[in-house]
């Protein structure tokens, strides 16, 4: 059978799919990484906001309200770099998954050329063994042939 011409590109599409499903994998873990981040992060100031309002409900010194606030501040705008965190790796996740599927749909159309290919191969190769059984009798029949008419005039 005739090898599939386009054999390399499908192999090379078939090893950038991989690539890309890897850089999904990848950009899906760093995100599911972030937002478990936020969320320990988003713990951590609700303990400590809890902790600052006890304390500050004792009756505490203005020096460690002035240091819980601007501890409260530091953690929210932690929180929020957290969430534009999340943002753009949930981003990047999504971009890559648009490769691989782009790069899936090449793979996919490659092989069904393939399929196709391998298809008319074969009933190319049906037509050529028809043909040559068709060559064959033909020649049988002209041997019978040749063989009955010399038997009949030497009788």
């Amino acid at each position: 059978m005739a090898a599939f011409p386009l054999q390399m590109v499908l192999d090379l599409a078939e090893r950038r799919a991989e690539g890309r499903m890897q850089k999904v994998r990848m950009a899906h873990g760093e995100w599911l990484l972030a937002r478990a981040r936020l969320v320990r992060l988003e713990d951590e100031a609700e303990r400590y906001r809890l902790a600052f309002q006890r304390a500050v409900g004792t009756g505490s010194s203005g020096g460690l309200w002035r240091e819980g606030a601007a501890h409260l501040e530091e953690l929210a705008r932690r929180r929020a770099e957290g969430r534009r965190a999340i943002e753009q790796r949930h981003a990047l996740w999504q971009a890559a998954l648009r490769d691989w599927r782009e790069e899936k749909r090449r793979v996919d159309a490659l092989r069904v050329l393939k399929g196709r290919h391998e298809l008319q191969e074969v009933r190319r190769r049906g037509r050529q063994e028809a043909k040559l059984h068709d060559e064959l009798a033909a020649r049988a029949a002209q041997l019978r042939a040749m063989v009955e008419g010399t038997q009949g005039g030497s009788a």
